[in-house]
């Protein structure tokens, strides 16, 4: 197994002021360590590693949350006023699908954001054997280099202990 750590840092927002850093990983796995990965059936071992991008705000969802009842509010006031006027029916409508949209908009970025897992497979890695750790500072960074490096040696280890099963053993006590 070889593995390729590498830091990067990425300026953000509209002033450049703010940064986000992040730790590569690539790991190449022998071809003997894909065989045993294989033939054992080891695809869904993992290693915790923790999350690829900055945790959300939820600004953005909590933004359209906040605007769905206002727009839905709006879709039922010119519904009923379009009864009297005979005009605004579609708008009306439009108004409670997007209404509607938001709302679901919102509900599904919470349960993914509740629902995601931050690890890593061994048939994530024998498909594609890059994966990225967000860190919050460049100190938490090295954190999860060496936190990293622990897991790659004891994934390696477990693999390498698959590779062949126990033998029969017979003792006293």
């Amino acid at each position: 197994m070889r593995v390729t750590i590498e830091h990067r840092e990425q300026a953000v927002g509209l002033s450049g002021k703010q940064h986000h850093y992040f730790v590569d990983c690539t790991v190449d796995l022998s071809q003997e360590e894909r065989a045993i990965v294989e033939n054992r059936g080891l695809h869904q071992h993992f290693i915790e590693v923790g999350y690829s991008s900055p945790p959300d705000s939820g600004a953005k969802s909590g933004l359209l949350q906040g605007f769905v009842p206002l727009v839905a509010l709006a879709g039922v006031g010119l519904g009923i006023s379009s009864m009297f006027t005979k005009s605004g029916e579609g708008l009306s409508f439009l108004l409670l699908l997007a209404a509607g949209g938001m709302w679901l908009f919102g509900r599904t970025s919470e349960f993914k954001a509740a629902h995601a897992t931050p690890n890593v497979t061994l048939g994530q890695l024998l498909n594609n054997n890059r994966f990225t750790v967000y860190a919050a500072s460049p100190a938490q960074a090295k954190q999860v280099d060496a936190e990293l490096r622990e897991k790659l040696v004891i994934l390696k280890a477990n693999i390498a202990d698959s590779a062949d099963i126990g033998q029969k053993q017979t003792f006293e006590l």
